[in-house]
């Protein structure tokens, strides 16, 4: 069966593209982070089970890299569309609804996000000229997590905005299979094909390895 040019979507822009593959070493980063700090909780439980001492900082950097890898994993989620949605009914509507619904979605995220990242910086900016410190024994400079976290924060408006502004771009030259592509909420079809193109690729992997160790 062929398809119309207008079914089929555009490649994805340069800038597109580009913030995404950022926004996969964010997760990557954030999740070394995470990594590490499992790490470093063990340690700390380790410590205070056989020795009776504490490092004092296990809680309070945890904390931080909790928040700072969150911030950072949103516009990835964005991006992969793996945010939870309700889509019983959408997927059931016309693709000229879903549409709008799909770009109210956004027009919802940057109305949120803009102002939180608005405030977000105010509190850093307040933090860095004041020279907040943690009240905790270690006394952190509170502008340093703050800044990584509102960067992701930051990040993760851009990401929206991009997305918004590339959605509106596909649909003022009526491009719906790209616009649809871009914001739409994956179809039950789309989630089967990319599970089995997966399961297609890691059966792949596995027989290469077993061919490589006869």
């Amino acid at each position: 069966m062929t398809t119309t040019k207008e079914e089929t979507p555009r490649q994805r822009s340069a800038l597109l593209a580009l913030s995404e593959r950022f926004s996969v070493l964010a997760v990557v980063a954030g999740g070394l982070l995470l990594f590490g700090m499992s790490w470093f909780i063990g340690v700390e439980v380790l410590l205070r089970k056989f020795f009776r001492i504490s490092t004092g900082g296990a809680e309070e950097y945890s904390s931080y890299a909790l928040a700072i890898l969150s911030a950072w994993s949103f516009s990835y989620a964005l991006f992969t569309k793996a945010h939870i949605r309700v889509d019983a009914v959408y997927l059931k509507l016309r693709r000229n609804v879903r549409l709008v619904l799909d770009v109210a979605a956004l027009g919802a995220f940057a109305a949120y996000t803009l102002p939180m990242t608005w405030y977000g910086w105010k509190a850093f900016s307040l933090s860095f000229t004041k020279g907040s410190l943690a009240n905790t024994p270690l006394q952190t400079p509170l502008w340093i997590p703050m800044l990584l976290w509102i960067l992701g924060i930051a990040f993760f408006a851009w990401a929206v905005l991009l997305l918004l502004g590339e959605t509106l771009t596909a649909l003022l030259r009526g491009d719906t299979a790209t616009a649809s592509a871009l914001a739409g909420c994956p179809l039950l079809e789309e989630e089967i094909d990319e599970e089995k193109a997966l399961a297609a690729k890691t059966l792949g992997a596995t027989e290469t390895k077993r061919e490589e160790d006869r």
